[in-house]
């Protein structure tokens, strides 16, 4: 029995330890505004506990591959409008404008 709260305990350090403080602090505020107390928490199974950490897992690997593909776009267009800035602006000397003056004129 005591080797199991050893285990029991182990895990919960480890989990403590992984867990983001933003995301304990977000559970927290839930749990709190729906009015759960230590002693309403129900146990979860070893299965249910695997099950939410791999959801979590998933969850946040689509959350990075789509901050990936956010900044991957953002990058492309900015390399896109500085390419096509300098296609824009033709540096023209006075010598060319007096030329296309006199070509207007005639």
């Amino acid at each position: 029995m005591s080797e199991e709260k050893d285990a029991l305990q182990k895990n919960k350090e480890e989990l403590e330890a992984n867990i983001d403080p933003l995301t304990k602090l977000l559970v927290s505020d839930v749990l709190n505004k729906n009015n759960v107390t230590e002693d309403k928490k129900r146990n979860l199974s070893e299965a249910q506990k695997q099950a939410i950490i791999t959801m979590v897992n998933d969850l946040q690997k689509q959350a990075n591959e789509f901050v990936e593909r956010v900044n991957k776009k953002k990058a492309d267009a900015e390399k896109a409008e500085q390419e096509a800035a300098p296609q824009k602006r033709r540096r023209t000397t006075l010598r060319d404008r007096v030329r296309q003056r006199k070509n207007d004129n005639i």
